[in-house]
């Protein structure tokens, strides 16, 4: 765990303990997740969701005692060089497939053994028996009958092709199919890599890049099929109010058919500018001329030293910086 810790820190960075724990154990507040966005951590937002907070200071204390994290005003920032295990962290997404990663394999795992099967005599044993899964199988089965094996075959060799070799073993392990049984995570992970959390970030690694490669072909039944799973990771209720300010509702109208609070509104403008590479910033940044006055990396600076600087709104100001971070 400690060297986990150790790799989210660059040369730059000063965290504070009580955000990194809520960044990594998954909370989705705006403050949090700008943080993470600022930070670079964006990616690793829920990675540890059975973290205790005891448990990263631990590491904390134990990291800054052997030099190589120092501590000042309850901030952390490294001591030397960069971790290299850093690099493994940088495919991974557990923001955007993390939460709903383990159900969408699972129904992937169990379409790919129903097809298998299919029109064969032999009976076994399902991997999975909760409605869940078994009725929208039964729905895709029912759509493509026996042109089902061949569809998934083709495109799981399609997106299996795009992947690293060591990434695809590891996924094509884990499938059952005819004869063919398949392993846990756990079995094929290599010995020095079993332990938490370095097994979560390389299942991650492997399963997120799968879900990126097939986010990129839509018509493909697979993406169809897992779409709505994979859906269930993003926030509902920031796409509704998305969806309203498409349509050319105000705020005062979304406040007011919503029945939200003006900061819930905001916090889904924030998470909607984070997530979303067309944000539409010169639409909702209303003082554009008092946040030029910033500093061109503003995101490296405290709100409350930046509220001396103009007198722009809240909502203004946290745009600004996303926008900016996002322009370096």
């Amino acid at each position: 765990m400690n060297t986990f810790i150790l790799s989210l820190f660059t040369k730059e960075d000063k965290l504070k303990p009580s955000t990194l724990y809520q960044l990594l154990s998954g909370k989705r507040t705006s403050s949090v997740l700008c943080y993470a966005f600022f930070h670079d951590l964006f990616h690793l937002v829920g990675v540890l969701p059975e973290l205790k907070e005891k448990e990263l200071d631990v590491c904390l204390f134990e990291l800054t005692k052997a030099g190589k994290l120092s501590e000042e005003h309850g901030l952390y920032a490294l001591i030397g060089e960069e971790c290299p295990e850093r690099e493994l962290l940088k495919e991974v997404d557990f923001f955007r497939f993390g939460r709903k990663a383990d159900e969408t394999w699972r129904s992937l795992q169990f379409i790919v053994q129903v097809s298998s099967y299919l029109n064969r005599e032999e009976t076994y044993i399902p991997l999975e028996n909760s409605p869940f899964y078994t009725e929208r199988a039964r729905q895709l089965v029912h759509t493509y009958r026996d042109k089902l094996p061949e569809m998934i075959y083709q495109e799981l060799l399609a997106i299996f092709s795009q992947l690293p070799s060591q990434q695809a073993d590891l996924l094509a392990q884990t499938l059952t199919g005819y004869h063919q049984n398949g392993a846990v995570f756990f079995q094929v992970l290599p010995k020095e890599q079993q332990t938490p959390p370095w097994a979560t970030v390389l299942v991650g690694r492997a399963m997120h890049h799968f879900f990126r490669i097939l986010a990129k072909h839509p018509d493909f039944i697979l993406y169809q099929f897992l779409r709505p799973i994979l859906n269930q990771n993003r926030n509902q209720s920031m796409l509704f109010t998305r969806k309203l300010f498409q349509q050319g509702a105000t705020f005062e109208e979304i406040m007011r058919t919503r029945r939200l609070r003006k900061g819930t509104i905001q916090d889904h403008l924030i998470e909607w500018a984070l997530v979303d590479e067309q944000f539409p910033f010169e639409t909702f940044i209303s003082e554009w001329e008092q946040c030029q006055q910033l500093p061109e990396e503003s995101w490296k600076y405290r709100y409350k030293e930046l509220t001396e600087r103009c007198e722009a709104s809240f909502l203004d100001i946290r745009l600004y910086q996303i926008w900016r971070k996002k322009q370096s």
